[in-house]
């Protein structure tokens, strides 16, 4: 195992770790139910990478699993074990109340949150509750258009993306 730079963030396991598209911040999404926003210095001296707390993101009654940035880095998302989506301004770690606001929000690609507007259509199978899908992810582009989830029955479902609606 290497080490490097970074750090102990949080007293829990770590359930995901993303960069934002321009690789100057690092969230990590901890069973502490936050969401540790890091800035990540590139070409210091040595060639010496740097990386230090910016925020501590608060605020999901449940762990977080699942955390994507807008496509700007100007926002974050996280999802919870209890179907929670909560949404911070990655500036100042200001908590955006109208997670509606965001519906047609440009995010990262690929799309890998298991709760969004993209992804209502994952929720369809009558027999699913809110633990039931473990992960999806978006096809890459060119063709961004599909969807692929797996879930606790040991099945992985092939859907439209965006796939918005619950019967499609």
């Amino acid at each position: 195992g290497g080490s490097g730079p970074g750090g102990r963030f949080g007293c829990e396991r770590m359930s995901e770790v993303l960069f934002s598209a321009d690789g100057a911040l690092l969230a990590a999404a901890c069973w502490d139910q936050t969401v540790y926003l890091l800035r990540v210095r590139q070409g210091l001296a040595d060639g010496q990478v740097e990386v230090k707390l910016h925020k501590v993101l608060s605020g999901n009654s449940s762990s977080p699993t699942c955390i994507m940035f807008s496509a700007d880095g100007e926002y974050i998302m996280s999802n919870s074990k209890d179907m929670q989506i909560l949404v911070w301004r990655t500036k100042d770690g200001a908590r955006q109340r109208a997670t509606s606001a965001f519906r047609d929000t440009r995010w990262q690609t690929p799309w890998t949150c298991v709760i969004g507007w993209p992804t209502i259509g994952v929720w369809a199978d009558p027999d699913y509750d809110g633990t039931d899908v473990k992960s999806v992810c978006q096809s890459h582009p060119p063709d961004g258009g599909y969807l692929a989830m797996g879930d606790d029955k040991g099945c992985v479902k092939l859907l439209r993306f965006p796939s918005p609606f619950v019967d499609p």
